[in-house]
C-alpha cells in the first residue's frame, strides 16, 4: 500500500468517525500491524486522547479546541499538546498566578496528581503555598 492511499484512507476514516481506536485504524488500513499503523498515522495530523491511556485518536482540527487548547468527544479528552503531561505544564505556565491542583483537575476532567508530582520532581514546574 503506498503512503498516499494510506493517508487518504485515514482521512476518510476520520471523516466518518471523529474518534477511533487503534484496532479501527489498523482495519481501515487493511489489517496492518500496530507499527505500520503508527507509521501511517504520522502522515496525517492527529492527536491521541490524554485520558483512557491514549487509546483514542482524532484528526487534529484546531477549530475544535477551546481557548485552553482542550476538546472532548463523548468523554474522551484531547489537547493541542498531545499529552496530559505537556498540557498540564502549559496550563501552569500560561496562568498568571499558576494553577491549583483542583483547578487543573476540574478543567482537564482527569486526575492530575501524579503528573504534577512528576513535573515538580523534574523541575519543570514549581510549587508555592498560597497562604
Amino acid at each position: 500500500m503506498d503512503s498516499g492511499s494510506s493517508s487518504d484512507r485515514l482521512r476518510q476514516l476520520f471523516s466518518k468517525q471523529t474518534v477511533v481506536d487503534l484496532l479501527t485504524i489498523r482495519a481501515a488500513l487493511g489489517a496492518v500491524s500496530a507499527m505500520t499503523a503508527f507509521r501511517h498515522l504520522r502522515e496525517v495530523p492527529y492527536r491521541r486522547s490524554y485520558n483512557h491511556n491514549g487509546r483514542y485518536y482524532a484528526l487534529y482540527d484546531p477549530t475544535r479546541y477551546d481557548r485552553f487548547g482542550l476538546w472532548s468527544s463523548e468523554g474522551i479528552h484531547f489537547s493541542v499538546d498531545g499529552s496530559l503531561r505537556k498540557t498540564v505544564r502549559r496550563l501552569v505556565e500560561e496562568a498568571e498566578a499558576g494553577a491549583t491542583h483542583q483547578a487543573l483537575q476540574q478543567r482537564l476532567q482527569v486526575r492530575v496528581h501524579n503528573t504534577l508530582l512528576d513535573l515538580l520532581r523534574h523541575g519543570e514546574i514549581e510549587r508555592e503555598r498560597l497562604w
